[in-house]
């Protein structure tokens, strides 16, 4: 497990002990602390890695790739009519509808 990600827990769960005993300073702390493990948790599954707090790490897809995945399964040659927002209507692939939506592309 990342150290960091294991010194950001401890921390929470110190801060969360402080916090039941009515300290009002380690309640402020406690939620800065959560906040910190949450970026911990965000960028690690980015990069197709989920970290739990029991110390284990299960390498899993990115979500990048989840979303490539999911364009290459639709028919790249037939066209379908697309309303978008606005009412603006156009024509296009599914593939490249949401390749566009998903990936930017």
């Amino acid at each position: 497990m990342n150290s960091e990600y294991k010194k950001a827990v401890d921390a929470y769960n110190a801060l969360a002990k402080k916090a039941l005993s009515g300290d009002a300073q380690a309640r402020a702390d406690k939620a800065k602390a959560m906040n910190e493990i949450r970026s911990i948790e965000r960028d690690a599954a980015r990069s197709g890695v989920v970290l739990r707090r029991d110390g284990t790490r299960i390498e899993t897809h990115a979500k990048r790739s989840l979303q490539e995945e999911y364009v290459r399964r639709f028919d790249a040659k037939t066209p379908v009519r697309i309303v978008g927002r606005g009412g603006k209507e156009e024509v296009t692939t599914l593939a490249k509808h949401h390749s566009r939506r998903l990936l930017g592309k």
